[in-house]
């Protein structure tokens, strides 16, 4: 297995995210008024507590102060905005039979495809309404609901009344406010107890009408012992005109339970903007250098984007790098740490997916010679003392499980001149040197 490096950095894709077809509306609503809020809760046929709340949010977001952090909001005009548009059609659990085209937006952007691909249930929304809806039939056994909010209101009130606004409540922030005021469409999504998914599901949100608003609302409650692990995605066309998207995610995970929620709005940004290729690694921010990569993640932004993904985490041998490729389909793998102190990392991996042969591993001669060379180069490109400081951290990866290693260390880090650091390393060669003969 070769990746020829050239392919991925000349690769280009179609902006398919600025897809825009003719397709019929059949409602929607201009402005943010108590009269707009009403008729929309009317076209959904909602239980008098869902406007209630509609209006108390309605009154808030009038009340609360306009924020101070995130971008310059001044252009924007209510007033103006599209609040709700709804397609002319109702959900289907088919994709033969959404409408054609708004089906070939999606076909774009791969949601089809990655459904028969690796998905335990997939939902589409278009504008203001999902258009389709999908859970396999196994999953609904176990008690899995996967549904859209508004149907899951309908249908399961109890639990939504239950957990609808308590992770984040209606005066958390001005948009906050708009959001409950104007929700419409989103996902539902109930994991029972001791249930595990092992396969993802997905939702995948689309803005497509100009100087439009979506504002869905997700809400997944994740039962004690169970496991989900849940993507979202979004985009829109670029316009000329200000659109809005203010939607909510709701997420309550239990004792012992699990939940892996992932966004792909940041890789398909990327490509929408021409990147040739991206690159993921598999630990979030907050693990650092601790934990163990998700290399899942890898897959889910290779199954979602179509430009090269290259993979990063946790590749220390020729075959996990191996492993990397198989399992999330990355077309190439980057090597961070794994190749601190072993150089000869790069080569091995390239010898195992090329020929199936990994080369014999570097004596400790060599490994040495290598440490010397490394100094050097940073002597080449750093003030001396900056190059003793920093060739400190790497000799302990050059020296581990090597003979005497220890003293070697300690000797090391005591050294302020590059005369000094020469000496030490040649003398270790020589010891090196002796030991081997004694053999």
């Amino acid at each position: 297995m070769k990746t020829d490096v050239n392919k991925i950095k000349d690769q280009k894709t179609e902006n398919i995210y600025n897809t825009i077809t003719n397709y019929e509306i059949e409602k929607q609503e201009i402005g943010l008024t108590k009269e707009v809020i009403e008729r929309i809760s009317k076209e959904k046929k909602e239980p008098r507590w869902v406007l209630d709340l509609r209006l108390k949010a309605l009154k808030l977001f009038h009340e609360l102060p306009m924020p101070t952090w995130g971008p310059d909001l001044s252009i924007l005009d209510l007033s103006k905005i599209a609040t709700y548009v709804k397609p002319k059609t109702d959900m289907k659990n088919k994709w033969e039979d959404v409408p054609e085209d708004i089906k070939t937006v999606f076909d774009k952007l791969g949601i089809p495809e990655a459904e028969k691909e690796g998905l335990a249930g997939v939902g589409a929304q278009y504008d203001s309404e999902v258009v389709y809806h999908n859970l396999k039939d196994k999953l609904t056994e176990q008690g899995v609901i996967y549904t859209d909010f508004d149907t899951a209101i309908k249908e399961y009130p109890d639990l939504i009344k239950q957990y609808f606004t308590k992770c984040v409540p209606l005066n958390d922030h001005k948009f906050i406010a708009l959001h409950y005021a104007l929700f419409s469409g989103g996902s539902f999504v109930y994991i029972p107890a001791g249930v595990k998914l092992d396969v993802p599901l997905q939702s995948y949100f689309r803005l497509n009408a100009k100087g439009a608003g979506q504002f869905e609302h997700t809400l997944i409650i994740v039962e004690e012992g169970a496991s989900l692990q849940f993507i979202e995605g979004c985009s829109a066309p670029g316009y000329n005109e200000t659109n809005l998207h203010a939607g909510c995610v709701e997420l309550f995970v239990k004792d012992n339970a699990f939940l892996r929620f992932s966004t792909i709005e940041n890789s398909k940004k990327c490509e929408e903007a021409g990147a040739s290729a991206i690159t993921v690694h598999g630990r979030t921010r907050e693990q650092g250098y601790s934990g163990k990569a998700d290399w899942n993640i890898i897959k889910q932004v290779k199954e979602n984007v179509k430009i090269p993904v290259i993979g990063n985490g946790d590749v220390t041998s020729p075959e996990l790098a191996k492993k990397m490729l198989e399992e999330t389909k990355c077309d190439a793998v980057m090597i961070g740490r794994g190749v601190l102190g072993n150089p000869w990392l790069i080569r091995d991996c390239i010898s195992y997916l090329e020929n199936g042969i990994i080369p014999n591993p570097p004596t400790n001669q060599e490994r040495v010679d290598m440490m010397k060379r490394h100094y050097q180069l940073l002597l080449e490109d750093k003030p001396e003392k900056v190059a003793n400081l920093e060739i400190r951290a790497f000799i302990l990866y050059y020296l581990k499980g090597m003979p005497n290693s220890k003293e070697i260390k300690n000797q090391i880090c005591k050294c302020k001149t590059a005369n000094d650091m020469f000496r030490i390393i040649e003398s270790y060669q020589k010891y090196l040197e002796t030991i081997k003969n004694e053999e």
